[in-house]
């Protein structure tokens, strides 16, 4: 059979994988976007005169953090970064709803001259930029119950308890227990060979635009259920047999 490793490989790294200086672009948007998040509470506590705390730490969420975030087939720039606003449950107002129009309230005060306002959708709160990415900011609240346990809750509709690493750490587990060794007699590869199909399917999923596929999260998931590893050697040398 042809090896078409190396073509592979180049198509990859030319055209699917972000690389490093896309992903340092959109990680600076986003850290621009937690400064204005921060400065507009405190601008809604002076208007208010009451407190509007700021969250106490955020985390990456999606495909930025799993690694999966690939270059855009059509060149739209149609980037999403997902953040998770961490807030301590006295932070923020018991009605969900409320909680993320405080974030797209605080927002709107420092994200000036653009063409959307920043808004509170059902699961985040969302910015859009001119050039085609935005950023979703998840709002979680975290308290200690009656019992002494840590919770985490997500503003959705309702307040949900939801672990924002849960999905990622998923994923990074698959990546490590289902993806080939790196050596072996029948073939060498790089580490995290599931990750990289990932990226090969989701990038091949938006590669028409007339074809509407499922998103990233249902690609990842259906790779991650479906992937099967190259067998071991010693595998191999128990379960094959002779051509006829």
């Amino acid at each position: 059979m042809f090896d078409l490793s190396a073509d592979l490989q180049t198509f990859y790294d030319t055209h699917v994988r972000l690389g490093s200086e896309r992903r340092t672009k959109l990680a600076g948007h986003r850290d621009l976007n937690v400064t204005r998040l921060k400065n507009g509470l405190d601008d809604l506590a002076a208007e208010s005169k009451r407190p509007r705390p700021h969250p106490y730490a955020w985390q990456n969420q999606g495909g930025y953090a799993m690694h999966t975030l690939n270059q855009d087939p059509r060149d739209d720039n149609d980037y999403d970064i997902d953040v998770a606003l961490l807030f301590e449950r006295s932070a923020l107002p018991e009605d969900p709803r409320t909680a993320r129009q405080r974030v797209a309230d605080a927002l709107c005060k420092r994200c000036t001259n653009f063409t959307q306002e920043p808004t509170a959708r059902t699961n985040a709160v969302t910015i859009w930029y001119a050039e085609g990415y935005h950023i979703d900011f998840a709002v979680y609240r975290t308290y200690t119950d009656e019992n002494g346990r840590e919770k985490i809750e997500h503003a959705s509709n309702e307040w949900k308890a939801r672990d924002p690493q849960e999905i990622n750490n998923w994923f990074q587990n698959a990546v490590s227990t289902k993806s080939p060794a790196t050596t072996g007699i029948l073939a060498t590869v790089k580490a995290g060979q599931l990750r990289r199909i990932v990226r090969f399917l989701k990038w091949f999923t938006r590669s028409r635009p007339s074809w509407s596929l499922p998103g990233g999260l249902i690609v990842s998931t259906l790779v991650v259920e479906c992937y099967r590893p190259d067998f071991n050697a010693t595998t191999l040398r128990s379960t094959t047999r002779p051509l006829r």
